[in-house]
């Protein structure tokens, strides 16, 4: 990862620094073990695309990443993302 990191989610801080801090919030609120599926991997130039699949703190998630490469290293983020509902109003998988 780049010093200079540039993150587009605005919940989380630029540079490595935020990606550390955000782990550390999540370990502080008991988040100590996940399990990701990696459905979707996309690569094109020096973009990266993640559709992935998270169990976290007892919730279903799916996540959008977009991730941007320099030099063999992470330099940008953006990220969408969404808890799995118990209930749905159609039954089309995400994946």
């Amino acid at each position: 990862m780049s010093d200079d990191f540039v993150q587009h989610n605005p919940t989380i801080a630029d540079g490595p620094a935020g990606v550390k801090e955000l782990l550390q919030k999540l370990v502080s609120q008991g988040v100590k073990k996940q399990k990701i599926e990696f459905k979707h991997v996309v690569a094109e130039g020096d973009t990266v695309v993640l559709h992935t699949r998270y169990e976290m703190a007892g919730h279903e998630w799916r996540f959008i990443d977009i991730y941007r490469l320099e030099n063999d290293k992470l330099v940008e983020h953006w990220d969408a993302m969404i808890q799995w509902p118990d209930t749905r109003a159609n039954n089309n998988p995400m994946f």
